[in-house]
Parts: C-alpha cells; structure tokens; sequence
C-alpha cells in the first residue's frame, strides 16, 4: 500500500521530467494506492508471498534518447524503494530511542516492529527489481548497453522473462540471492545510521 504505489509514482515521474507525460495523463501520476495495485497481483501477494503492481504507461517515442531515457526511468523504481528503506531503518531506530524512554511502552514496539518490515520490504522489492530478466527494471538497465539488433532481440522476447521470473519465484531459486544482496544492503543502511545507535547506547547508558 505504500512501497509499490512509490515505485510506480517514481517511474512515472522521472518518465515525465524526461518528456513522457503518458503516466500523467492517464492518472497514474498519483501516490494512491487504488491506482497502481493489481488485483491479482494483491491476491498473489497475500497468498504466495510474492506480487506485483499495474506497471505505469511509458511511451519510449517520448523520450529525446529513449534506451538512455528508459534506462533512467526504471532505475528510479529501486532507488525509491531503497530511499523509503533508509527511512525506515532511521525510523526504526528513532523509535527504539522512544521506547526506551517511555519504559518501553507496547505500542511503541509495535511500531519498531512496522518500521522493521518496512525497511526490510523495500530493501527486498529494490534488490528483485534489480534483476536482469524483462520485465523487471534491472533488465532495461542492462538493455541501454545493447546494440540496437540485440536491443530489438531482447525486447521481443520480453514476454518469456515474466515466465521466468514467476518460476524462479515459485521454486525459491532466487530466495538466497535476493536475501544475501538485501542483507547486505540492510547493513549498509545501518552503518549510515549509526549515529542513532550511539546515541540509543548513550540513553541506555543514563537510564540504567
């Protein structure tokens, strides 16, 4: 409800601000979720675990350099993930502060518990998206370093990669690979942080 309605909102944004105005003026434009999320792709994410959101229109003849311009739309998708990651990992530790000053309420670790996840979630959601299979946003990455005839080869495979991607999901194939790039990416994130943690240990420290 938050992380896929800011993807989506990032690729047609940045997709704008390169000449695209397609996202716009179809309405998609828009953090509501109700616009982004697919039906099936909720459903799929409630009972297997993995899902997926109504990818924005984006129309390449748009664009002054499309390979170059779509490049940089779909990297915006990932990197929005790994902002509102950060975000939560600050937030996860602010909230750790205030638990432990107000005695460690039980709401507050509710919410350390929310913004956990919600770093976690992410951090998973940018390093998948990474992937080089179409149609995830790693792929077209990779595309805008291909020659035109390889360019137009790939793309017009594009259809397979969703084929892929689903039965790499559904046999676990990828769960190690994207667990050891998430963690590392988590560990990154909390060494950034880590002013936080000084000063929790330092609070820690007075109250006990």
């Amino acid at each position: 409800m938050i992380s896929l309605p800011v993807h989506e909102f990032a690729h047609g944004y940045c997709a704008k601000l390169l000449g695209d105005t397609t996202a716009d003026q179809q309405g998609r434009l828009t953090l509501n979720p109700l616009k982004h999320l697919d039906p099936i792709g909720v459903i799929a994410m409630l009972t297997v675990g993995f899902g997926w959101a109504n990818p924005v229109p984006i129309n390449t003849s748009n664009f002054t350099k499309p390979k170059r311009d779509m490049a940089i739309v779909a990297l915006m998708g990932p990197i929005s993930n790994l902002v509102l990651a950060i975000i939560g990992v600050c937030l996860f530790k602010i909230t750790s502060i205030v638990f432990i000053i107000n005695n460690s309420q039980l709401w507050l670790y509710y919410f350390k518990v929310f913004f956990n996840y919600f770093a976690i979630i992410n951090i998973t959601l940018a390093v998948f998206n990474l992937i080089i299979v179409p149609p995830l946003d790693g792929s077209r990455l990779v595309t805008y370093f291909l020659p035109q005839k390889y360019y137009d080869i790939f793309m017009r495979f594009e259809y397979l990669g969703t084929i892929v991607v689903f039965a790499l999901l559904f046999f676990g194939v990828l769960d190690m690979p994207i667990s050891i790039a998430s963690g590392w990416f988590l560990k990154v994130f909390d060494w950034i942080t880590y002013p936080l943690d000084i000063l929790r240990n330092f609070l820690i420290n007075i109250i006990v």
